[in-house]
């Protein structure tokens, strides 16, 4: 049987993994973004230099 000391330090584990992941996902997220933006920007760019 576990002592409380030791749910104490099961939760502090757990809330510390739960924050590297939420960082890694907006980080993740953000980079997801940026290459969205970057490839839709390119293919306006191609599209305008299509029309000119």
């Amino acid at each position: 049987m576990g002592t409380t000391k030791d749910y104490r330090k099961t939760i502090r584990m757990n809330q510390d993994l739960y924050t590297q992941v939420n960082r890694l996902a907006e980080m993740q997220n953000r980079n997801f973004s940026n290459f969205v933006v970057t490839v839709l920007k390119q293919t306006v760019e191609k599209q305008e230099e299509q029309l000119t």
